[in-house]
């Protein structure tokens, strides 16, 4: 995990330089700004993704271990 925010860091450092060297420096925070919202946006959209499957996967087993515990416990008889 360290290797990779290492990683990302580098290469954020290379293209905002690049991009200094090459465009203005009003066009340089604009593109600097758009990739890093939509790293964010991407980002948000994993997590989210990750939460909403692992709270489908846990609300699925509640349910099957309540379907199991009534199948086990005889309903009592009026």
């Amino acid at each position: 995990m360290f290797a990779q925010l290492r990683t990302a860091n580098a290469l954020g450092i290379i293209i905002s330089s690049a991009l200094l060297s090459l465009a203005t420096l009003q066009a340089t925070f604009a593109v600097v700004i758009g990739v890093m919202t939509s790293v964010m946006v991407v980002t948000g959209l994993v997590f989210t993704t990750a939460w909403v499957n692992a709270r489908r996967r846990r609300l699925a087993r509640e349910a099957a271990e309540r379907r199991a515990h009534e199948d086990l416990v005889p309903a009592p008889r009026p």
